[in-house]
């Protein structure tokens, strides 16, 4: 692109220290500090940010929100096709079908011969079911931020 002679932009690209772009777009020289740092942009080596990476400090990127926005429908649409081919159960549905395998296990350990001691401890290792069925969901629980942990 060519620069007209009387122009008053210049050469090379503007850098701005923080306390200036603060002054400029009417931040507090805190607040822009966080928003940069919050983004993730990097100073070059005296300190200063481009035009680009402050206004993508204050504005946010919009190819980043773009880009969260198709994640967010490619995920919701696989979801739909998991769901239209059968493939997902919903949360409590194996828990409840456990629950009554375990019932009727139980009552088949009562009437058995075994002693009491070995009765019990079928029924502690039924028992942890429900447990194991939790650990899994929030093993596949691939939401960002979670841990795998619900909260």
């Amino acid at each position: 692109m060519n620069r007209v002679a009387d122009s008053n932009i210049p050469n090379t690209p503007s850098r701005w220290s923080v306390a200036a772009a603060g002054r400029e777009f009417d931040f507090a020289q805190a607040t822009l500090e966080r928003k940069i740092r919050d983004a993730g942009e990097t100073p070059d080596a005296g300190g200063a940010y481009t035009t680009k990476a402050i206004a993508r400090a204050i504005y946010g990127s919009l190819f980043a929100e773009r880009l969260r926005r198709v994640t967010e429908e490619a995920d919701r649409v696989a979801l739909a096709n998991a769901v239209s081919r059968g493939e997902l159960l919903p949360r409590g549905e194996p828990a409840r079908t456990f629950a009554e395998v375990v019932d009727a296990i139980v009552c088949v350990i009562r009437n058995s011969g075994l002693s009491r001691f070995d009765q019990e401890q079928i029924q502690k290792n039924l028992a942890s079911i429900p447990l194991i069925i939790e650990d899994a969901a929030r093993r596949q629980d691939k939401r960002r931020g979670t841990d795998g942990a619900r909260g």
